[in-house]
């Protein structure tokens, strides 16, 4: 996906990259990505001089000091650190300049929580200048250390990105143990694309005290939003407000919920200009962002004569408009490689349409704009969508705020009614008629269908005077289907064999696409060998192809032959198995849930799940009871289960239809309730009885 960092919070983004998040989703099938992004940077730190030499850097100030002097309340074992102090200060000069700095004391209590308390992360940009930083560490036994911004590592690295002129400055503390107090301090100046501000107070960590200053010149209206909090009280003046929070909670790390941007709690902070400033601007709704977004990107999407010529060249003999816009769609999707490039106001601008043809590369936003482009010389319109790929991150409720976005796609407004007809990525906007949301950076995702990080989210339509903030649409579950279709045989040594075809569509499709579409033989006999060895334990997998990998717009299709010696239980004479053969889903994430449900449960995705096995008897046995149906169904998801034996051999249908991808806490004991009875059918075990001579 993008690394579009101009549209995130730079103290975010680089915490991010460095510590990563745990985020499990129940899926039919599981993606797990990893990078090397982390072991890089550690290098780096590593080899720095700062690690060498003794700290020699700024004297441990009172306010650190008094804090480690204070005594500390009781805490859960398993909590890692605590925030004794989380503050931040924002001064606004008349011109509309920023000042920012802040302070923050972390106290840890194991040695988990090390890792991340002694980094400081902060970003030289284009409109941010990094003035100070500094941090100290207060051991056990008394001993202390303190850095300055010399000591700071200085790096440009970021993973999907060939070149930008972010400077990441990363603070590292060594000599950090169980039981020491880290402390920071740091400052920067800005020149504001928005006249705004973020103080996110809640996080992994509790936090004693939080505090948050805004000083104001004449001039300037401060209007605060508080976001999954509730409104607090504010201490004000003339020319400032403060904001107090004390025992603040931690981010509860619960299955299945929301990324922490969605749940944690955080205070938005927008200053009104009563005149025009030199730097920044005061965006009143989200028709002002768009607007803003417009009059930025509008030059780099004209088309030139050699970008019309390659839309005719792309199209030639084609007369209908629907499969130009295919063909375009195709050609940026596949041929244009993801590349970024970000140069001062880059991480928000895209490169002009021609520079990325010729280049034949860009991002998000550029491979957008040269879609855009090459429509237009056919003369289809588009419009830009801004989005955060994470859901629930950007609400319908959320004020008009510059930095909520990581990612941008195209709408694609459709000239014939029956263009695209049914497709689950057209919307009907009554201003502009019916659009078709696409997204040339995934390129798994055929046109036509709405990727699924884009499912029920919101995003920012630039159309001029009808920007504004939108809902997608929620697909419906037969869109994202994994059928299986099996025929087994149990051998009278208790051996099973087995001869499986699956077909996957929609967003099972599109995860395993990401998983192999370009991985390595032995990576693809690994995804199934592992997917096998949760079903099955022990098992032999002789034979296995998969299909379509590399044609997004079908089915992807996977045949595997396999045997499982011993897969019957015997004892004298009755033998027991589990008709169920394979797993539903890979793992049960929401059995891991402590405690009572704070935050919303996220699926994956809506989705159907479908069996239809044939499982040969070994002669001379039979079943002894057949179970009866199994029909289990509430608001959001059904399931269902038959058995029919039929001579010697059983027949095994089940179905799973997830309806809603996104619950209330108040409904997690009744997902909870659905996924132990799918639990229970996996294991559910029949009897097998031998005949007697008489029977047979």
């Amino acid at each position: 996906m993008s690394s579009y960092l101009g549209w995130q919070a730079i103290d975010s983004a680089f915490l991010k990259l460095l510590f990563g998040k745990n985020f499990g989703q129940v899926k039919f099938r599981t993606l797990k990505v990893s990078g090397c992004f982390l072991l890089i940077l550690v290098s780096l730190l590593l080899l720095s001089p700062c690690w060498l030499r003794a700290a020699s850097g700024p004297r441990l100030p009172g306010w650190l000091s008094k804090l480690s002097e204070q005594p500390m309340p009781e805490f859960l074992p398993e909590t890692e650190a605590v925030y004794l102090l989380y503050s931040q200060t924002l001064k606004c000069t008349s011109n509309g300049l920023l000042i920012r700095s802040g302070r923050q004391a972390i106290k840890i209590l194991r040695s988990e929580g090390i890792e991340q308390a002694r980094f400081l992360v902060r970003a030289n940009t284009f409109q941010v200048r990094v003035r100070k930083m500094n941090g100290w560490v207060v051991n056990p036994d008394g001993s202390w250390h303190g850095l300055d911004i010399k000591s700071a590592v200085s790096t440009s690295m970021a993973p999907d990105t060939l070149y930008w002129d972010v400077k990441t400055l990363i603070l590292a503390l060594p000599y950090v143990v169980k039981g020491s107090l880290v402390g920071f301090e740091w400052e920067e100046e800005i020149k504001p694309i928005s006249l705004e501000d973020r103080f996110y107070f809640q996080n992994r960590y509790p936090v004693l005290k939080a505090q948050y200053t805004l000083n104001f010149p004449s001039g300037f209206q401060p209007l605060l939003t508080w976001i999954n909090w509730p409104e607090t009280r504010v201490s004000a003046t003339d020319r400032s407000i403060t904001v107090e929070l004390e025992n603040i909670p931690s981010l509860k790390d619960e299955p299945l919920r929301p990324v922490d941007e969605a749940v944690a709690g955080w205070l938005l902070i927008r200053l009104k200009p009563t005149g025009r400033e030199k730097y920044g601007r005061f965006f009143s709704g989200w028709k002002d962002v768009g607007l803003w977004y417009e009059d930025l990107s509008r030059e780099r999407r004209i088309p030139d004569e050699k970008i019309k010529a390659k839309a005719l060249e792309l199209t030639s003999g084609q007369k209908d408009p629907g499969r130009q816009i295919e063909t375009l769609a195709d050609f940026v999707q596949r041929e244009i490689r993801y590349v970024s490039i970000q140069i001062g106001l880059g991480g928000y601008q895209p490169h002009p349409a021609p520079e990325i043809l010729a280049n034949r590369y860009g991002d998000c936003k550029d491979k957008a704009t040269l879609l855009a482009a090459l429509l237009q010389s056919l003369g289809f319109d588009s419009y830009y969508l801004i989005v955060n790929t994470e859901r629930q991150v950007v609400t319908g409720s959320i004020p008009a705020t510059l930095y909520c976005f990581n990612h941008v796609v195209l709408a694609i407004k459709l000239p014939d009614e029956k263009l695209f007809e049914g497709a689950e990525a057209v919307i009907s906007e009554p201003q502009l008629g019916r659009l078709l949301i696409f997204d040339p950076t995934m390129t798994n995702t055929p046109i036509g269908r709405l990727p699924f990080y884009l499912q029920k989210n919101f995003g920012l339509l630039v159309a001029g005077e009808s920007s504004r903030l939108l809902e997608f649409p929620q697909t419906t579950p037969e869109k994202h289907q994994l059928i299986r279709q099996g025929r087994f045989i149990l051998s009278a040594d208790g051996s099973l064999k087995g001869q499986v075809s699956e077909t996957l569509s929609g967003y099972e499709a599109d995860v395993l696409r990401l998983k192999l579409r370009e991985a390595p033989e032995n990576a693809q006999r690994k995804e199934m060998e592992d997917f096998l060895a949760k079903s099955l334990g022990t098992f032999n997998l002789e034979k296995y192809e998969y299909l379509n990998l590399d044609q997004p717009s079908e089915d992807i299709k996977i045949n595997y032959t396999f045997t499982a010696r011993n897969y019957l239980s015997r004892t004298g004479e009755t033998a027991i198995f589990k008709p169920g053969i394979l797993k539903l889903f890979d793992d049960y994430e929401v059995f891991k849930q402590v405690g009572p449900r704070k935050y919303p449960v996220l699926l994956a995705s809506p989705g159907c799940g479908r069996d239809y096995f044939e499982i040969s008897l070994s002669e001379g046995y039979t079943i002894e009871v057949l179970p009866e149906p199994v029909v289990f169904s509430n608001g959001f998801a059904d399931y269902s289960c038959q058995f029919e034996l039929k001579g010697r051999s059983l027949y095994v249908n089940r179905q799973i239809r997830i309806k809603e991808d996104s619950l209330p806490a108040s409904l997690y004991e009744d997902l909870l309730q659905f996924f132990r009875t799918l639990a229970a059918e996996e294991q559910r075990r029949l009897l097998l009885k031998k005949l007697n001579r008489e029977a047979k």
